[in-house]
């Protein structure tokens, strides 16, 4: 069963029913229980239990517990915090509005501010949040001034930060695949991967989409919809009530250094602590750069 085209099934299923009803739980649920008839050969009976089985160990109180107590969830928790710690000091000291006026001077349009977006996104592929947050904030600014929906932002920075995270063998995803593979037996896993980065099409698909609908100016369904209400009545929340922005920009001159001291320190913290946990041998250790970053611990970086 394991090398049969059987198993993709649960995911193509999954997929056609995501896009046929545009619901996630419908989907899921749909994914689930085929998945749970090919485990017990389409035993009717057999496959229900293993669903109810699965369903209700998922929602054990104790589990519940475990998982918000889970050290790796605590971890993440942390870094989010200190990553927007330091997006508010970046604003509220002017770097963020630094950089937004020194850029603004080259663009010209919404499309070389999308474009922008998107070659910014290459620079911050260590880590799927520090992208998101980190080009988003710097973004934000831009895109509103060349009235590009919010929506069409959020689909840029999405389309990018977890694509590239895959993809470039030195993220905070790519440790963790590499010691999945390691958990299953397989000795050379940066191997392994970098022999299967030419198939991860997912990603590969959703990047070169990104750039295909920014450079060609594309918009349909629901987009062209949200496009053509922020350029005719400047709304960039589709007509909705704008959301509340609790980030407050200071009043003092401020310069570039204000803006990329900040996310280089950090930048680098996280680097050094990825080479850290992999012992590397200039911070102590006993592995090469390369072999550190193959396995650094990402969740503790």
């Amino acid at each position: 069963m394991q090398n049969s085209i059987i198993i993709l099934f649960p995911s193509i299923i999954l997929l056609a029913v995501a896009i046929y009803t545009k619901n996630v739980i419908k989907s899921l649920l749909t994914g689930i229980i085929v998945a749970a008839f090919i485990v017990k050969d389409f035993a009717p009976i057999e496959s229900i239990k293993l669903v109810l089985t699965r369903l209700f160990e998922q929602t054990e109180i104790s589990n519940l517990i475990y998982q918000t107590g889970n050290y790796d969830n605590i971890y993440t928790f942390a870094f989010l915090i200190i990553l927007g710690i330091i997006i508010c000091m970046i604003t509220h000291t002017g770097g963020m509005a630094a950089y937004t006026k020194a850029i603004k001077k080259r663009l010209n349009s919404a499309k070389s501010t999308q474009t922008v977006s998107l070659v910014l996104s290459n620079f911050f592929f260590m880590d799927d949040y520090l992208n998101t947050l980190t080009v988003g904030s710097v973004m934000k600014p831009l895109t509103d001034a060349f009235r590009v929906p919010r929506a069409k932002l959020a689909f840029l920075l999405d389309s990018m930060s977890s694509a590239l995270c895959t993809l470039i063998p030195a993220s905070s995803w790519t440790a963790i695949v590499l010691s999945q593979l390691q958990g299953v037996g397989i000795q050379d896993s940066l191997g392994a991967y970098l022999k299967a980065i030419p198939f991860i099409f997912y990603s590969w698909l959703i990047i070169f989409s990104a750039w295909f609908v920014v450079r060609g100016s594309i918009a349909f369904g629901k987009m062209r919809d949200f496009e053509d209400i922020a350029l005719e009545t400047g709304n960039l929340f589709g007509g909705k009530e704008p959301m509340q922005d609790l980030t407050t920009e200071s009043n003092h001159d401020s310069s570039l250094i204000d803006f990329f001291l900040p996310i280089g320190l950090f930048m680098a913290t996280v680097f050094l602590s990825f080479a850290y946990t992999g012992s590397w041998a200039f911070l102590g250790g006993q592995n090469n750069l390369v072999t550190s970053l193959q396995k650094g611990d990402a969740l503790y970086s």
